[in-house]
């Protein structure tokens, strides 16, 4: 939908958005562009924003003169709401139910009843168990992580998604996490061994909770986004402070502070931040 010339001249030749990005030296510089026809008869229809997700798209499509898709069908919406929420088809019987229905919202009470099902909270609880590598393979470290704590970790993410917890609290928790990964679950994204340094965990913290990848930054600026060297290693000295050594399996509930002497007591490894002198 444009391109850019050798002189730097931005030229659009298609409807639609795109992003145009400029480096020199190590300053970099990003603006987006929409291009839009020169003659146009297009007319906003105006739809119901239902929630601000809506919103942000709706003000979008505006901008771009693009009229948003009209609504689906009951047997499109019943199967896409199955599959995204509880990763499950819909019944027979679910679908017959769901068209012989005349209720106006009955999209939004199937929408409710399926965020209640066990199965969503399942569904949510794989979706983080890979973005947080919750698995274990036994003498193979670089791939997997203790199994009796890999099975806690999995137990507390699958009891957050339960109670519903933010997001935000979620993943605080996660950050500042400390003691045993058998008895303190949320310490286990620290217990990777081969990824414990903090440029890695920065590399990691940012791209499960950012969805942003910085390693491209970690000797240069990043060549094609807004992350400098600076950004990198500012990033990396939050988690300069963490600490981890191997705990001595005790079978029992309890640990004592990696800040202190003797063993770790409730098995696996554990973290915490140095305190200043």
């Amino acid at each position: 939908m444009a391109s850019i010339d050798q002189e730097g001249v931005f030229v659009g030749n298609g409807r639609g958005g795109a992003s145009a990005f400029a480096r020199f030296n190590k300053f970099t510089v990003g603006a987006e562009v929409i291009v839009l026809p020169a003659k146009d008869r297009f007319r906003w229809p105006n739809p119901l924003a239902h929630n601000y997700v809506d919103t942000l798209v709706f003000d979008k499509l505006q901008k771009l003169r693009m009229a948003p898709s009209d609504l689906c069908s009951d047997g499109a919406f019943l199967r896409g709401a199955y599959l995204d929420l509880i990763g499950l088809p819909a019944t027979r019987g679910d679908y017959d139910r769901s068209l012989a229905d005349r209720d106006l919202n009955k999209r939004t009470r199937l929408i409710d009843v399926l965020l209640e099902r066990e199965e969503f909270v399942d569904l949510w609880a794989i979706k983080w168990g890979e973005l947080l590598r919750i698995r274990a393979v036994i003498n193979t470290p670089q791939y997997g992580r203790d199994a009796k704590a890999m099975s806690a970790y999995a137990r507390w993410v699958c009891e957050q998604m339960a109670r519903n917890r933010p997001l935000n609290e979620f993943v605080r928790e996660l950050l500042v996490g400390s003691g045993s990964n058998h008895a303190t679950p949320a310490a286990n994204p620290y217990t990777a061994g081969e990824r414990l340094t903090p440029q890695r965990i920065a590399e990691d913290i940012t791209q499960l909770s950012l969805g942003t990848r910085i390693q491209c930054a970690q000797g240069h600026n990043h060549p094609f986004d807004r992350w400098t060297m600076d950004d990198y290693y500012g990033f990396a000295a939050f988690f300069a402070g963490v600490t981890w050594r191997r705990g001595v399996e005790c079978r029992r509930g309890s640990h004592e502070s990696p800040t202190r002497n003797g063993p770790c007591c409730g098995g696996g490894s554990n973290w915490a931040p140095r305190k200043p002198p």
